[in-house]
């Protein structure tokens, strides 16, 4: 368990060190980061990949619930964070011109794209 927590800890810190261009945009990860995350073997990697879709999917949910601008994501309630997650490396591996951008501002360009609301239409989550 020690072990495990220490290799994430190893494995942030390399990826924050390695996200300067991000980091002048305000991001902590790049795209190129979460991509490897998502695209590696290791399972605390692909646990942070969840975890980080997640988390933006939610924030998204959470500023749309808001009534802050149009929503542009709409989850219905039979989405699973697995779909979540396999969407966005999938984006990514297609638009690696993309993965230098923040990990957030691409999570949620690959959820809108993946998952849009048709005009009016609020997110059923």
């Amino acid at each position: 368990m020690m072990r495990a927590v220490r290799i994430t800890t190893l494995a942030i810190a390399t990826a924050l060190a390695a996200g300067a261009s991000a980091r002048a945009q305000g991001a902590f990860l790049t795209g190129n980061d979460l991509f490897t995350a998502c695209t590696g073997t290791r399972t605390a990697a692909d646990a942070d990949c969840t975890g980080y879709v997640t988390g933006v999917a939610d924030a998204l949910l959470a500023v749309q619930g808001f009534g802050e601008g149009a929503p542009s994501v709409c989850l219905s309630a039979n989405v699973t964070r697995g779909q979540m997650r396999d969407v966005v490396p999938r984006y990514l591996e297609r638009n690696p011109q993309d993965r230098h951008y923040g990990a957030a501002s691409t999570t949620f360009v690959a959820l809108r794209q993946a998952f849009p609301c048709p005009s009016g239409q609020r997110s059923t989550r």
